[in-house]
């Protein structure tokens, strides 16, 4: 209900700009008009009585002993006229602004007569108890059809009553839905939209609370911004293969939405930089998966979270996932409001490899306790409207694991001041209770939790005949102790490894090969306190079997790897999957 009424004050806020052009206020009667002296005209601004039931609008009125007519009903005029329930319009208004009738909760129909030529945007809106939209068959450009308000083509489907109930069918003769067209229609359950329509206007079915079901048609190609934003109760959505945009938060705060699909000619997701209201899906409280197209050339979809198709910059994470959520290595960027009310989110792990964090990326996670962020250097920071620079907007219980090495720097920082602490990483008391792995294309991230009583911890990775690759030995505190290999290393690839607390990365392996792996957890005398085991398969690489030159030819050696001798230096190239 805070966000309902936020959303409303919003709305009412953006629509009570005053003419520029008018000439004069008087009070006449029970009515201030805005007169214009030039041309003779008044303009209903409002009723002096807010409380009334009945209202007829007169034709003229006399002021100073002079005649005007009345041929416009101002902006906001009769805005929360809640008592409000018939109005009689006379056939001498040529204008109905915006907002004119906002909020009047009570008023159950309107007939527009036929000398109207111009109504304003959001001119019905918020009239919960609003049936029809009456149009005088005469009008050169409105008609009604079922009570709901059109051009008089047909072609434009303009206001829906707030007050209507139930399912609703788009004609095909529709091409364009009017921004705002359904929005606030509180009892609407299902609609459908012809093939006609190929572009949904912003704020078209915004706040359609009651809104389960939308059948989209072939040959959509955009969504605007806010489309179904706050469609609290749509469960499922099916996102045609024709659409190309889906703009910002146009299924935000879709609460039941758990999953979409993005299909391989989306290119654009509500995900430009500075943007501060998120991507398409923002604040989705209940989605824990965003699929994409293995065919869409700009995004991709990492274990159900939404990337750039080169993997480095973070877009969406599914907000209603729960817990904990390491980003993948090799991340370079996480956009602005990327992890955005991930209400259940506990603790994220952040790589070394992320460079930039944009500002709210983490804001108003309200269970958001620790973050861990392996970056020596604090991530760089952009700025945005109303949040600035902090990255923890609104999230009230942030501790900041950094590298002890850099406390000074992240304190200095002013986009990770947000956080209530930053501390060494070494200080983080967070439970971790299963062992997580996060393959990339020839390395894995391991995460293990720590174990009770444990002195050591060893990690032994072998390859699919069995045989093993390395074992790396780790102290109490998830340092890297010892390190050892079961095989010599192969055409100059060796396997390496970097240490983080209780997180490490082990480099060096083949690509789209599948390990086992075994963490024991021992004592001070090697009693095993804890045994996880598992398997991982690391991504595909691009087989490459021979380059050519004007200069001079070089064959792949092994796993993507290319060596090019040019003069005394030598080159290698890696071929990795972009597709």
């Amino acid at each position: 209900m805070k966000q309902f009424i936020t959303s409303f004050l919003v709305v009412a806020l953006s629509i009570t700009m005053a003419h520029a052009d008018i000439l004069r206020q008087v009070q006449i009667g029970e009515w201030y008009y805005n007169l214009d002296t030039e041309n003779l005209t008044a303009e209903v601004s409002s009723p002096i009585n807010k409380t009334l039931t009945e209202i007829t609008i007169p034709a003229s009125v006399d002021y100073e002993s002079t005649t005007y007519g009345v041929t416009a009903i101002g902006k906001h005029a009769f805005y929360r006229c809640d008592s409000l329930r018939t109005i009689s319009i006379p056939n001498s208004i040529t204008r109905i602004d915006e907002g004119a009738f906002y909020m009047c909760w009570n008023l159950q129909s309107i007939t527009i007569p036929a000398s109207v030529e111009n109504i304003g945007k959001y001119a019905f809106h918020g009239c919960l108890s609003l049936l029809s939209i009456n149009v005088a068959s005469d009008n050169t450009t409105y008609c009604s059809i079922d009570g709901i308000l059109f051009s008089k083509d047909r072609t434009t489907l303009i206001c829906y009553p707030n007050g209507k109930e139930g399912a609703y069918t788009i004609p095909d003769h529709v091409t364009v839905i009017n921004s705002a067209a359904f929005m606030l229609c509180f009892q609407l359950t299902s609609i459908t939209i012809p093939n006609s329509i190929t572009r949904i206007s912003e704020h078209a079915f915004y706040q359609c609370i009651a809104l389960t079901s939308v059948t989209l048609p072939n040959h959509l190609t955009h969504i605007e911004q806010w489309a179904f934003s706050d469609c609290i109760e749509l469960q499922s959505i099916v996102i045609p293969e024709s659409v190309i945009s889906i703009e910002k938060h146009a299924f935000g705060h879709c609460e039941k939405l758990t999953s979409v699909y993005i299909p391989a000619g989306v290119t654009f997701l509500g995900t430009e930089e500075g943007d501060a209201n998120g991507t398409a899906f923002c604040a989705c409280h209940s989605m824990t998966s965003i699929n994409v197209s293995s065919e869409n050339p700009n995004f991709c979809s990492i274990d159900g979270v939404l990337f750039s198709k080169d993997r480095k910059t973070l877009y969406q994470f599914p907000c209603g996932r729960k817990d904990t959520y390491i980003i993948p290595y090799g991340t370079n960027t996480i956009s602005s409001y990327a992890l955005y009310e991930s209400d259940s989110l506990k603790s994220i792990t952040i790589p070394s490899t992320v460079t930039r964090v944009e500002p709210a990326s983490m804001g108003y996670c309200n269970t958001l306790d620790s973050v861990t962020c392996y970056a020596v250097t604090p991530p760089a920071t952009g700025s945005i409207e109303h949040v600035g620079t902090n990255i923890f907007s609104g999230s009230p219980n942030v501790k900041l694991y950094i590298p002890e090495q850099s406390v000074e720097a992240y304190t200095n920082a002013d986009s990770w001041g947000g956080a209530t602490a930053i501390l060494p990483i070494s200080a983080n008391d967070v439970e971790v209770t299963e062992i997580t792995l996060t393959p990339g294309t020839n390395s894995v991230d391991v995460v293990w939790p720590a174990i009770t009583g444990a002195d050591s911890y060893e990690l032994v990775i072998r390859d699919e005949n069995g045989n093993i690759i390395c074992t790396l030995i780790f102290d109490a505190d998830g340092r890297l102790r010892t390190i050892a290999f079961g095989a010599p290393s192969r055409n100059g690839v060796h396997q390496t490894a970097q240490q983080n607390g209780f997180y490490f990365t082990v480099t060096g392996l083949s690509s789209g090969t599948t390990y086992s792996y075994t963490m024991t957890a021992k004592d001070s005398n090697d009693n095993i306190l804890d045994t996880r085991s598992g398997s991982f398969t690391t991504q595909a690489v691009t087989s490459v079997e021979e380059v050519e030159s004007q200069i001079h030819r070089a064959k792949i050696l092994r796993d993507g790897q290319i060596f090019i001798l040019r003069g005394d230096k030598t080159y290698t190239i890696t071929g990795a999957e972009v597709k």
